[in-house]
């Protein structure tokens, strides 16, 4: 087995698969590795035998034709010999010639002899040449007299195909028969024979092959000039193409495609095939110029007799068995061929039915085997499913002894900080609750002051309200001041109408300055200014009058102002002194609820202290579960590693059994192993411990923790 080959099996080897599987495959593997070699051996034998007997078939059958044609033609040249021997043959020749020139006939050209004398020439002779010839397996029989006219044919000639003919000088003169007439004609050798090979004759419209030969006189014929030993005429057979054919078509052994047949040097068919005769026969060869040219013809040609596998004329692979046919000097090829598939047919068929048998068993086979790996197999899957569900329980509690071992762990180191937490927050309101009631003795200190304080203030809330009642006063004296400004703005409208007046004069007295002309300028000076300076007191009468007016206003709001102020100070003075009130009372209440906190802090502050060292005792016992904790998560890995290692081997004996891997040469199940004795154990004096911590806690202890 070559590098590559192995290198194939062993990937082959390698698909994934159970082990039922590969114990079917095997079985059936090895059964085809059985039969396989069988049909191939069978397929190359049987092959080899069929064709070697159907070689030999057609060796024989080429023999037995080649025989049975070269016996026909020896016994046609014997019979067409034996013919002219025969004193019926010279009576016809006498009586038909005188016939011939007694109706005025001359030789030399085509004639139509069908004269009473001959009608009645061959009523006689007809029947007696026809039983003659069929006795012989002849086609036809003619005979010519030495200048080459056809003077009768057995067959009846109404056409004149060949009747009346000159095989010299007429339409048949260039024919293969002319040529054996005449080669008989000029023979020396009396008893010779000459061949006219196959051709075609359109004067019939057929394809004719003939035998000639000399007849001599046996007798005298003094009335006709004829004596014995002379030459009087010429006696031709025709072969028959029909006995031939059946001869080359005989069936016995050659199927459907088998055939035997002649072909001539010329490549023309010398016989009908038996396969597409309608297209390959001897009419059609002729007439159409249909030629049969292959390695078989041109071998057998040469004269060479062998058999070959070649493609025939439709170019289907056959074994042909040719030989060369020697007929009265020509040389045809004689053939004998069959399909190279309906030879093989018988093979493929009982190839067919071996595969169908062999199918049939490899079907059994892969029944007996299915049934044989469910045995091994099952007991062992059954073995495998227990393993599996053992290994689902472990998986299922190592699981949740982990998640419990995780929940332990977290909820221990959550204790331990919320313990340490509380002990610190303890240790806080321990310092505050200190602080606290050292605040309480300072509050009551300041309670104190703030208690004088506030009468302090009630005392300062009276001189305030006598303040308001001053401002009360001096707003009455604001109003006074009002009606003053009131009664300067009436005096600026006085003012005001004397400026307009005196603004009239200053205008008038511009009037008669300007009638009195030059005279007047002086005059109008004065009182242009006194114009200018009534406007100037217009302008500053306005003046006053606004700012008196704005003076008004301002005053107004000022007092009204005042009013209302004084009035809301009044009001909260009055609210001030009643909650000054209320402070005195309050601050004396005070005073006692600072008392009791002082007592309830140091109450609290005993508390504390003994909630702190119950703290302590739960952080120690925190810590103990912490270490519990640990120890359980450690037992829980081991736990969950030899869960994984089970899983492991499970896992590959079911890829084993079932596919899906292959286990490979370094792994081993003592490999797999690897749990370590008492992983499991948990040392009893640590629970022992936490349990101990645990009691020692008491409930009054947890009721002073919440």
């Amino acid at each position: 087995m070559s590098i590559e080959s192995a290198s194939k099996l062993k990937s082959l080897l390698n698909i994934n698969m159970g082990l039922k599987t590969k114990i079917q495959i095997f079985i059936v593997v090895t059964s085809l590795i059985t039969i396989i070699p069988i049909l191939i051996y069978f397929q190359l034998k049987s092959s080899s035998s069929m064709v070697t007997m159907a070689k030999d078939q057609l060796v024989s059958l080429r023999e037995i034709s080649k025989k049975r044609i070269e016996l026909y033609f020896e016994n046609s040249t014997k019979f067409t010999a034996g013919i002219s021997k025969n004193r019926l043959v010279e009576s016809m020749f006498i009586a038909l010639e005188g016939s011939f020139f007694s109706d005025g006939f001359t030789v030399g050209q085509d004639l139509d002899i069908m004269t009473q004398a001959y009608n009645k020439a061959e009523a006689e002779y007809g029947p007696r040449t026809k039983s003659i010839i069929d006795s012989y397996n002849f086609d036809n029989m003619m005979l010519v007299t030495t200048g080459g006219q056809i003077i009768f044919n057995v067959k009846n000639d109404q056409q004149h195909q060949f009747l009346g003919k000159n095989l010299i000088s007429g339409s048949l003169s260039q024919t293969a028969l002319a040529k054996c007439f005449k080669d008989a004609k000029d023979t020396t050798d009396q008893s010779a024979t000459f061949f006219a090979d196959f051709q075609y004759y359109q004067s019939t419209d057929a394809v004719a092959s003939f035998i000639c030969t000399k007849h001599l006189s046996e007798f005298d014929h003094l009335s006709e000039g004829i004596k014995a030993g002379d030459f009087i005429g010429i006696i031709i057979t025709q072969i028959n193409i029909s006995y031939i054919n059946s001869i080359l078509m005989e069936r016995s052994g050659m199927g459907e495609s088998g055939q035997i047949y002649l072909v001539g040097s010329d490549g023309k068919l010398r016989s009908d095939m038996f396969v597409n005769q309608d297209q390959y026969n001897v009419f059609k060869s002729f007439q159409n110029n249909i030629l049969i040219t292959s390695s078989s013809q041109s071998n057998a040609i040469n004269g060479k007799t062998s058999i070959h596998e070649i493609k025939n004329i439709n170019e289907k692979p056959v074994i042909s068995a040719y030989t060369p046919l020697v007929i009265m000097g020509q040389t045809w090829a004689l053939i004998v061929e069959k399909n190279t598939s309906e030879i093989m047919s018988p093979v493929y068929t009982i190839l067919r039915q071996i595969i169908v048998n062999a199918a049939i068993v490899l079907i059994v086979v892969m029944i007996i085997a299915y049934f044989f790996g469910k045995s091994i197999i099952d007991p062992i899957l059954r073995v495998s499913k227990t393993l599996n569900k053992s290994s689902k329980e472990l998986s299922i509690a190592s699981e949740e002894l982990n998640d419990a071992s995780n929940k332990l762990s977290s909820s221990s180191n959550q204790q331990a900080a919320a313990t340490q937490e509380s002990v610190a927050a303890m240790q806080e309101m321990a310092s505050m609750i200190n602080q606290t009631a050292e605040f309480s003795h300072k509050s009551k200190d300041i309670s104190d002051i703030v208690k004088n304080m506030t009468g302090e203030g009630d005392k300062i809330m009276r001189n305030m309200v006598d303040s308001m009642s001053d401002i009360n006063k001096e707003n009455e004296n604001m109003r006074g001041m009002v009606d003053v400004i009131k009664d300067i703005s009436k005096k600026t409208t006085v003012i005001n109408d004397i400026v307009f007046k005196t603004q009239l004069l200053s205008f008038n007295a511009s009037i008669e300055a300007a009638r009195a002309g030059q005279h007047g300028k002086g005059f109008a000076v004065v009182a242009e200014e006194v114009g200018k300076l009534a406007n100037m007191s217009g302008n500053a009468s306005r003046e006053i009058y606004t700012l008196l007016e704005n003076s008004q206003k301002k005053v107004n709001e000022a007092v009204k102002s005042t009013e209302e102020t004084v009035k809301r100070g009044q009001d909260v003075t009055n609210k001030a002194q009643a909650i000054f009130r209320q402070i005195a009372d309050n601050i004396s209440l005070i005073n006692e609820q600072i008392q009791r906190i002082v007592e309830a802090t140091n109450e609290q502050n005993k508390g504390v202290q003994q909630t702190e060292t119950a703290l302590k005792q739960l952080d120690d016992a925190a810590k103990g579960n912490s270490e519990v904790a640990v120890k359980a998560q450690n037992n829980s890995n081991h736990l969950q590693k030899a869960k994984d290692e089970l899983n492991a081997i499970v896992n590959t004996l079911n890829n084993i059994i079932l596919g899906h891997t292959r286990l490979t040469n370094d792994t081993s199940i003592e490999n797999e192993i690897s749990i370590t004795p008492n992983s499991s154990y948990v040392d009893p004096q640590l629970l022992d411990g936490i349990v101990a911590k645990k009691d020692s806690l008491n409930d009054d202890d947890f009721e002073k923790m919440v």
